[in-house]
């Protein structure tokens, strides 16, 4: 992705709520962000997915998909949702349909909600409306 940086934190999360959180922050640079894969990152920890919340600005519209790779497997290419990438299910890709943002604790027929250990994740653009600069996604797990 040209014009773009990518930070990625996993392990966050409130101490002693056993919730952990990967965050990932999409900048173009004042420039609109574009389509494609983003940096990978590394989780230390596993967990069963209970969330996620997402914000743009300015307002507008995009659509992630979630990428991952078990440790040791290389680059992470296969959908955890799966309506691309070639995951194992069929599930609503979280997205921003006008606004500045969005959440769900819901995983509509997304084809795993569970990370392990040392998975490593990537946000997968698919869709921006050419308006939206700098998004922030966060993954909830426990």
């Amino acid at each position: 992705m040209s014009n773009i940086s990518i930070q990625g934190a996993g392990g966050g999360g409130t101490p002693g709520s056993g919730t952990k959180a990967v965050s990932f922050a999409v900048d173009g640079g004042g420039s609109p962000l574009v389509t494609g894969v983003s940096v990978p990152v590394k989780i230390p920890y596993g967990g069963t997915l209970i969330g996620y919340t997402m914000m743009c600005s300015p307002a507008g519209a995009i659509t992630f998909d979630v990428f991952r790779a078990a440790d040791g497997a290389g680059l992470p290419t296969a959908s955890i949702i799966g309506n691309a990438g070639g995951g194992p299910g069929t599930g609503t890709l979280p997205a921003i349909a006008a606004g500045v943002e969005g959440d769900s604790t819901t995983f509509t027929n997304w084809g795993s909600t569970t990370l392990a250990a040392l998975d490593t994740l990537a946000l997968n653009l698919t869709t921006v409306d050419g308006v939206v600069t700098k998004c922030s996604f966060v993954l909830y797990f426990q």
